[in-house]
């Protein structure tokens, strides 16, 4: 009968022993796990206005057409403005009836990815220089994220949204792929379609290399 009882005690003792050493085995294994995971930053998606804008530096000089001005911007930029577009102007001593108004658009030779905007100039003296700010209406789009959310591989792009699981240790994330369509982007934001909507989460950055389907932890 004492036989028994220290056998049952044994066994009671090594039972506890194997569950103390599973969950030091488990925290431990989960802490470095976690140390090693790539660390990122994430916005929430959100309906917001896109408004392209463009500025540079010219020169006011004397045209058949009359006075005129002209920056070079990309191509895809020049393609959110219209002949008639009023831009507006800052220079030394400008009076205040100075007006820039787009009158065309003209590809760049040998470069197709650069455009010039070419600007009819009134009440500004010859040769005088002009800081010209060009702006586009702003549209409302119902999913706007960061441009750092945006990325693309040779099956087109996408954004990496943060998915989250609870478990008995705590939160897991992990990064999952979402295939989007770029609709409008100015400096700093994009508008996008797809598989995503407001309140999702997206990440812009990270410490590391990021792949679908890998765990990661919030900065």
């Amino acid at each position: 009968m004492e036989a028994a009882e220290k056998r049952r005690g044994w066994v009671r003792n090594a039972a506890i022993v194997f569950f103390v050493l599973l969950l030091l085995l488990t925290f431990f294994s989960n802490t470095i796990l976690n140390w090693s995971l790539p660390e990122v930053s994430v916005c929430g998606v959100a309906g917001g206005t896109i408004a392209a804008k463009v500025m540079g530096m010219a020169v006011v000089e004397e045209t058949d057409a009359g006075a005129s001005a002209h920056f070079t911007v990309s191509t895809e930029m020049a393609e959110r403005f219209s002949r008639g577009d009023k831009a507006s102007l800052m220079g030394v001593k400008l009076p205040k009836n100075a007006a820039a108004i787009l009158r065309g658009k003209e590809l760049k030779a040998g470069d197709i990815s650069r455009t010039e905007l070419v600007f009819d100039i009134q009440n500004v003296n010859i040769g005088a220089a002009v800081y010209i700010t060009l702006g586009a209406r702003g549209t409302q789009y119902p999913a706007v994220v960061p441009n750092s959310a945006i990325r693309q591989d040779v099956s087109g792009l996408f954004v990496l949204t943060l998915e989250e699981t609870q478990t008995p240790l705590g939160n897991r994330y992990v990064a999952q792929r979402v295939n989007v369509t770029l609709l409008d982007r100015d400096d700093a934001n994009a508008a996008v379609s797809g598989g995503i909507k407001e309140g999702d989460t997206v990440i812009i950055n990270s410490s590391k290399p990021l792949e679908p389907g890998l765990q990661v932890k919030l900065a």
